[in-house]
């Protein structure tokens, strides 16, 4: 015996759900983005004479400490499909700052945070909620429901 199953008039439900999705994926790369800035050290701004800035590097193995804040405000992210998405910096010295060079140890900002449980939970719960939402209003749409 067999049944058919027929998902015509079914588009707008998958429509919903894949919109859904990227939410979702763009949720937990807002949360991977959170805990990315909140990482950075303190303000290198130190006790120089009155209008000069003194850097003070963070420790090797650290995350940077801030100077200007341009690293730290250029940390973005981009959803690219339903279930993908880039956090990142587009900054040139963001490389150099991760993976150190022959003079520089590295002051990594990107890696810890994405091998950390903790950070990858949040994003994982961000998106699960998210999800749960999209599921719901999907359904109510696909069956004459409001949103």
């Amino acid at each position: 015996m067999k049944v058919t199953v027929d998902t015509i008039g079914m588009d707008g439900f998958f429509k919903d759900l894949d919109a859904g999705m990227r939410r979702a994926t763009g949720r937990a790369a807002a949360a991977l983005e959170a805990e990315i800035k909140t990482s950075f050290g303190a303000s290198g701004a130190g006790g120089g004479p009155v209008g000069r800035v003194t850097n003070i590097p963070s420790a090797p193995g650290s995350p940077p400490s801030v100077q200007t804040g341009r690293l730290r405000n250029s940390i973005g992210y981009n959803v690219v499909g339903p279930a993908r998405a880039q956090v990142g910096t587009n900054v040139e010295y963001g490389l150099y700052l991760e993976f150190g060079t022959s003079r520089m140890p590295a002051r990594p900002f990107l890696r810890p945070i994405v091998n950390s449980r903790k950070a990858m939970g949040a994003a994982r719960d961000a998106a699960v909620a998210e999800l749960r939402r999209s599921i719901a209003s999907a359904k109510a749409s696909a069956m004459g429901g409001a949103r």
